[in-house]
């Protein structure tokens, strides 16, 4: 039994002896397949020199240099890495600043507060510059404006009225007014033009109690607006003294009437009063006697005398 024990221990010793051997010989083939891989470490004569100003950097921008690895030291990968153009006093080129969007694009922009019917409104290419808005769209000067859009007329008297209009979508270098009265096929044109900042004016000279056509005509460098009928105009009459008189007279006359009128009304009133009060007042039912009358007896009572 003792044999068998000591021929195991003999074998196993032999085991790992061997392995061992094996060990050795593998770790040797790892180590001299390495070193065979790594290349030759070049001679300062053969090594390109670096620039001082840029240290491990090639000649040629953008990639770094040929590194040398030591033998002695385990092999690393080295992944290459571009790197930045520079200029030739080493300093990095600033890098481009990324476009920056327009602030009516990051946040819209409202309207402006034009209004085409206020008079003495500014322009609006001078709002949007103040106030960063948008205006409305317009045609350019190169297009004959579009017509006025006339408003009902105000302030009408004997020999005037006053004019309301409205801008339209167009660019206009002025108004003028053109106006004719309903019986006469002549028209009038005020002179000098007004402003394209005006929105109201006021006609002077007219007949009295007269109908009248009254127009707004708008006008650029390149025409002025059309006149398709009646349409864009609008129709007043002024009044008349004879007609405000007979008015007046009319007004009086009804005063009058419905003071004359009260007056015997309260006549009327005053006289029924008095014919009441005068005549006699019906017996009240508190004086008169209570229960039926005997015929018989008041008859008896008469015919019998006195005591």
């Amino acid at each position: 039994m003792e044999g068998i024990l000591t021929k195991l221990q003999r074998s196993r010793l032999s085991i790992g002896v061997d392995l061992m051997r094996c060990t050795a010989v593998f770790v040797l083939l790892l180590i001299w397949k390495e070193a065979a891989s790594v290349p030759l470490r070049q001679g300062p004569s053969e090594q390109p020199a670096a620039s001082p100003e840029q240290p491990g950097v090639n000649q040629s921008r953008g990639w770094p240099g040929p590194v040398t690895v030591n033998s002695r030291t385990p092999r690393k990968w080295f992944v290459p890495v571009e790197v930045g153009e520079t200029d030739y006093d080493g300093s990095e080129e600033e890098e481009e600043e990324e476009p920056t969007m327009p602030p009516h694009r990051l946040h819209p922009l409202k309207q402006c507060n034009y209004d085409r019917c206020t008079h003495m409104q500014v322009p609006c290419a001078e709002l949007q510059k103040e106030k960063q808005c948008l205006c409305p769209g317009m045609t350019f000067q190169s297009v004959a404006p579009e017509q006025p859009r006339v408003e009902p007329v105000t302030g009408i008297t004997d020999h005037g009225a006053t004019v309301h209009w409205c801008e339209p979508p167009s660019m206009v270098g002025g108004y003028q007014l053109v106006y004719w009265a309903e019986s006469s096929p002549d028209n009038t044109t005020t002179s000098p033009p007004l402003p394209s900042l005006y929105r109201v004016h006021t006609l002077d000279g007219l007949l009295a109690g007269t109908g009248y056509v009254v127009c707004v005509q708008a006008f650029n460098p390149s025409g002025k607006s059309t006149l398709p009928g009646t349409r864009p105009c609008v129709t007043f009459s002024t009044t008349s003294i004879r007609r405000l008189i007979l008015y007046l007279g009319l007004s009086v006359c009804t005063l009058v009437l419905l003071s004359v009128v009260c007056v015997l009304l309260k006549c009327y009133c005053a006289r029924r009063r008095s014919l009441d009060s005068s005549s006699p007042s019906p017996p009240s039912p508190s004086s008169m006697p209570l229960g039926l009358r005997n015929p018989t007896y008041e008859q008896d009572k008469s015919s019998s005398p006195p005591s």
